[in-house]
């Protein structure tokens, strides 16, 4: 493993950094995770928070526990099912191959209200803000003024970047090796903020569309969020619900 200290860890960071190291290749597929003691001794922490740092890894696919047998490693990324869903999310909405995020400004700032909630971090911690617009790559026609909130430890990234080559999350999985368990979306309406209005040509206090996006690790935590405004007008969202047994 990578040494961290695990003094005053919990399961899900246990977990995290577990993970991170099977992402990299540290233990590969069929080798054996290092015993409950080994993991306790190493990182300072009880039965409890082990055991339960080992289901999380189970529940994502990542690991095998058998009765009175080692936990091996059964894969290197989780399955394929948490992964798929976001890439399908970006697709359907136009956040993949057919935009390109524009930055504008990128630093690390003290948080207000509004986007520590966005977060769940306190207010004034400091996360990295990436503010910018999104641009329809056939038509160079911009489709929305974007704000990208991402913890700290992910800004050495983006150091430099004006177009990141791809979606934010695929440039933090390649780089790190976290991974992106889940995305929470929510589409609703409101007034349009000034400086949203100035990337979309519009009035400042119109009705558009707001479209945020959490990005959840394996341990439940948000690693990076977003915040996009669309002209109302020119917003379009489809989704095809499928049955998973037939009637």
């Amino acid at each position: 493993m990578d040494g961290e200290s695990g003094r005053g860890m919990n399961a899900a960071e246990l977990a995290t950094v577990i993970q991170r190291d099977i992402s990299r290749g540290a233990y590969g597929i069929g080798q054996a995770l290092p015993s409950e003691a080994e993991l306790k001794s190493r990182f300072g922490v009880g039965r409890h928070t082990v055991r339960e740092a080992v289901r999380r890894l189970v529940d994502s696919g990542l690991v095998e526990r058998r009765q009175g047998a080692p936990t091996r490693v059964v894969a290197l990324q989780p399955r394929a099912s948490y992964v798929h869903s976001l890439l399908s999310l970006g697709e359907l909405i136009h956040y993949t191959q057919e935009t390109q995020l524009e930055i504008a400004e990128n630093a690390v700032v003290p948080l207000d209200e509004a986007d520590a909630a966005l977060v769940g971090a306190a207010p004034r911690s400091r996360w990295l803000r990436l503010l910018g617009l999104r641009r329809e790559v056939a038509s160079e026609e911009v489709i929305s003024h974007a704000t990208v909130l991402l913890h700290a430890r992910f800004a050495p990234l983006f150091a430099h970047v004006s177009k990141p080559k791809g979606p934010v999350y695929a440039v933090v999985e390649a780089a790190t090796g976290e991974v992106v368990m889940e995305a929470r979306q929510e589409i609703s309406v409101g007034p349009l903020p000034l400086p949203a209005a100035k990337v979309l040509g519009l009035a400042p206090g119109v009705t558009a569309i707001m479209i945020t996006r959490r990005y959840i690790d394996i341990s439940g935590s948000i690693m990076f969020a977003s915040r996009n405004w669309h002209k109302a007008e020119n917003f379009r969202y489809a989704v095809s619900l499928r049955r998973d047994t037939p009637p």
